[in-house]
């Protein structure tokens, strides 16, 4: 809802909605991290959706920013690489990622195969 939508992204960071999407996918990954053997439904919905939101708020400088300063954001992210929290978590993650290093904006926040040649830098 609020891709694309510049003032929503700023009302949510304003109101720290990015610091608590970080605090949900920390805690969808909590308390066993890699080490846990199997993941409830509601926390593969967690870290898919705070994954996917975060991949949106990434599109936005400033909370770009907060999330790169957070502590753990790029490494929980990162642990979801491995596809223990499912497909949707995994992809959005990557999407997150590719968004925080600012490599390329995928033009469409739910799936990270979205990449055209015109995006592509011929070499």
């Amino acid at each position: 809802m609020i891709r694309n939508q510049p003032a929503l992204q700023a009302a949510v960071r304003e109101a720290g909605g990015v610091a608590a999407l970080i605090a949900l996918l920390v805690d969808s990954v909590a308390p066993y991290g890699a080490h846990k053997f199997g993941h409830t439904e509601s926390e593969k919905q967690a870290a898919q959706h705070a994954a996917g939101a975060l991949w949106v708020m990434a599109a936005e400088p400033e909370s770009r920013e907060i999330i790169n300063a957070h502590a753990d954001a790029r490494q929980v992210l990162a642990s979801l690489l491995d596809g223990r929290l499912g497909p949707k978590a995994d992809g959005n993650a990557a999407g997150a990622l590719l968004m925080l290093g600012n490599i390329a904006k995928p033009k469409d926040p739910c799936s990270v195969v979205t990449a055209t040649m015109e995006d592509a830098v011929m070499v």
